[in-house]
């Protein structure tokens, strides 16, 4: 029993379990250097780095959606100019196309005249030539 109460005060005399000496403040201070060096030299570059490349993401964002809404207001113009440029071309058509029945009536009616001139010139050509065989046969 003596040499279990000698290993037993060894025991409590090297601390056991828990030993609350110097080791565990310097522990502490270790960990603290550890934080203080990896805050310092890791972390904050990180987050400096991850801050740069948001803020490259969101101008990217915002200037792809500037280029978006741009884009959209082109398209709108763009489909007014193309519905302006329909509405004109069928105006033109449309007129081209009462201008053509007006030209074509103009020159059937002209031509109409002109061949009514030339038939009753012709009647009269022919009556004469009528009159002038019936003169030639009578006296015969």
């Amino acid at each position: 029993m003596v040499i279990f109460m000698k290993q037993y005060m060894l025991l409590l005399a090297e601390g056991g379990l828990f030993d609350f000496d110097a080791t565990l403040p310097l522990m502490i201070v270790q960990l603290i250097t550890l934080m203080l060096l990896l805050n310092i030299f890791f972390y904050k570059p990180f987050t400096k780095i991850l801050d740069e490349r948001n803020k490259y993401i969101q101008s990217n964002l915002t200037l792809s959606q500037s280029y978006l809404l741009e884009a959209e207001q082109l398209k709108e113009q763009y489909d007014k100019k193309v519905v302006d440029a329909k509405q004109q071309s069928a105006k033109l058509t449309s007129s081209a196309k009462t201008e053509m029945q007006e030209l074509i009536s103009k020159r059937l009616s002209e031509a109409q005249t002109k061949a009514n001139t030339q038939i009753e010139a012709a009647k009269a050509n022919f009556e004469m030539q009528r009159q002038q065989s019936l003169k030639t046969l009578e006296p015969e």
